[in-house]
Parts: C-alpha cells; structure tokens; sequence
C-alpha cells in the first residue's frame, strides 16, 4: 500500500511536469481556457474490492472542485461520504454455504457449539481528498466526449456503530461438525447469552471513530450538454489504510480461539472498495 501511495505521487509529478512542458513547448500563442474553473456532485454504488470482510455494498456520495491548469492537468479537493453496512448472512455460515464468514464456534472438547448473531458494527465514512484529473486527449473546446483518469489521496474519519449479538447453543451429532445447517445432524437451538458493548470484557464492541488515509484510483468520461454543463461516469479504486471492522473469517471455529478471543470479531486491515459514479458538472 504504502509503495502505491510513493509510485503514484511520483507519477502525478511526472504527469504534472509533462503536461506543463507540452503546454510551454511551442512559441505559437496559448488559447486562453474559458470556463477553466467546476464543481461536481457525484452519487453511485460501492462495493468490496478483494476484501472478505462482513460488509454489504454501499452508498458513495461526493462533491467537489476542480481548476484546469492546462489542457491536461486539472487540481482540486472533493468531500466523500460512504456508507456499509454489515451484513449478517455473509457471516452465516451455520445457516449459508455461500457465507463467506464464520458464525458457528465448537466448545473444545466437547460437542457444543455456539452460534453468534450480530447486529451493529455498520461503518461511515468522511473523507478529504486532493483531486488530480488527468485528460486522456488534450482538453479542446469544441470536443463533446472526453476521457479522463483520477488520482486522489484522501485523509479518512470512519465512525463504526455499536456491535451486538445473541448467541444460540446447539449440539452437533458430528465431530467434526457439518455445516450449513442439517436437522439429521443437529440439536438444540435454545437461546445462550445476550452480548453487547456492556457486557463485561466487551467493551471494544462500543461505537468508535478512527482516522486513515488511502489513495484513490480512477477512468471516466464525460459529456457536454451545454457549454457548461457536463455529465459523466467514472470508476474509482479505493484503497483504505487499516481500519477496525467486523471480518469473522479471521477467527477459527472454536470458542476459545473464535468468539471468545479478544478481539473477535474485529481486525485492523484495509478496506479497499470500487466506486461506480454518475454525476453532474457545472463550470465556470
């Protein structure tokens, strides 16, 4: 992560240092840019990029600024907020064979296994970005359709609600036990336990805010409705510096080593996510 961040610094400089050289290379006389100045506001869904944490697809909203420095090269800053929510059927593995996470946690030694279902934990976050717009074709006027690229380091607040659970306790007819769920190799179901942030030794499932930083990477293109107004569509590469959040198939499915560790059911990793915008543009 950190070598994506220092390679794509360096290739915005590059890109910067081109794009004014191109700008400066001839005598002939510049045309002046009208409208050289724009604001956006974007909205689309977002989902998990190579990442098998207990999250849902988002919401992903934005607004921003932008200046053209040169027919290739524009700068500004954007103001992000997304929004995922944790998802308990990824994480129901007892029920789901399709889970990706894990639910259902064997007592050591014996047949019993306890099987956790949470609430909470959902994840906001606000982020400010420095935008580096790049034009594929040199900016021209009279073009209708432009394609662009996006690099856009951003600091990041993310807020994580409440975490809590009930907890079932079943016995298996099996060792090892078989999952998903078969009435033919399982028993029980009563209610085990209530667990939330006041439960003693759980504190950690409180609310709770942390701040990051990432990098984001983007394509689009837009179009010219009028001379001022464009619309347009972009795909964004997030890449998220570690965060708390809820990722269960961290935990291996035992008690003690599975919901009864220490820090089940949160990791600290990175949270990378992929954008899909459409937005509006006016400049002036």
């Amino acid at each position: 992560m950190k070598n994506s961040i220092i390679l794509s610094l360096v290739f915005i400089a590059l890109c910067l240092q081109t794009s004014w050289a191109q700008e400066e290379g001839t005598l002939t006389k510049k045309e002046r840019i009208v409208n050289g100045k724009s604001i956006y506001l974007l909205a689309g869904p977002s989902f998990r990029f190579n990442n098998k944490s207990d999250y849902s697809g988002g919401l992903n909203l934005e607004a921003g600024f932008l200046k053209r420095l040169n027919r290739i090269t524009s700068v500004g800053a954007s103001l992000n907020y997304s929004k995922f929510n944790f998802d308990q059927s990824l994480s129901n593995s007892f029920e789901n064979a399709d889970a990706i996470g894990n639910n259902a946690f064997l007592e050591d030694g014996g047949y019993e296994v306890y099987v956790v279902y949470m609430e909470g934990g959902n994840l906001n976050f606000l982020s400010v970005g420095l935008d580096f717009k790049l034009e594929f074709i040199p900016f021209s006027e009279e073009r209708k359709i432009s394609a662009y690229g996006l690099i856009k380091p951003f600091i990041l607040v993310s807020k994580r609600s409440n975490v809590s659970a009930s907890t079932e306790l079943w016995y298996s007819n099996t060792n090892p036990f078989i999952l998903p769920y078969d009435p033919d190799n399982w028993s029980g179901g009563d209610p085990y336990e209530n667990l939330s942030s006041d439960t003693p030794g759980l504190e950690r499932w409180a609310a709770d805010t942390e701040f990051s930083g990432g990098l984001g990477l983007g394509v689009g293109f837009d179009y010219s409705i009028k001379s001022n107004i464009k619309i347009f569509m972009q795909s964004t590469l997030k890449f998220t510096l570690p965060i708390t959040h809820i990722k269960t198939n961290s935990f291996p499915p035992s008690r003690n080593d599975g919901y009864y560790h220490p820090d089940y059911p949160f990791v600290k990793e990175g949270f990378s996510t992929i954008n899909l915008s459409v937005g509006v543009s006016y400049y002036f």
